[in-house]
């Protein structure tokens, strides 16, 4: 008897614990995986940015820490990102759920700006920026 009330107990608490930590949350998508990119960028803090990339099966570490230096390199060189906007109706779901396309809408402390569109992978259930569709700014 004292088993069958533990493991109640324990099954109560685990449901618990689940309803804690999903409460509030929501799924973040393909567009919410780019806002995160440019605010990460806009806040200079490029090495997170680059932690939303989906780089496939090889191994980018030492590309990587060449890539983010020269990145926040052209990036100071035209003044950062100033403001970013994500029109409405700017991102597409494949049919199958596994890529995106976002369009976004950045101007730079110059005060240049570009659209530029974000290709999204679904990763075992996250969304990802696409290695391929790093655009180098100017």
């Amino acid at each position: 008897m004292k088993i069958a009330k533990l493991l109640s107990l324990a099954m109560m608490l685990g449901a618990f614990a689940f309803a804690l930590t999903s409460c509030g949350q929501r799924e973040r998508g393909p567009s919410d995986v780019v806002r995160s990119y440019l605010s990460d960028l806009q806040s200079g803090n490029v090495e997170r940015a680059f932690g939303l990339f989906y780089f496939g099966e090889e191994d980018y570490a030492d590309e990587l820490s060449a890539l983010v230096e020269k990145y926040e390199l052209s990036l100071a060189e035209i003044g950062g990102i100033q403001s970013f906007e994500l029109p409405e109706g700017g991102e597409t779901i494949s049919e199958d759920g596994l890529t995106a396309k976002v369009i976004a809408q950045v101007t730079y402390g110059d005060g240049s700006s570009e659209k530029i569109a974000f290709q999204t992978v679904n990763v075992d259930g996250t969304w990802k920026l696409d290695i391929s569709s790093l655009i180098s700014p100017k």
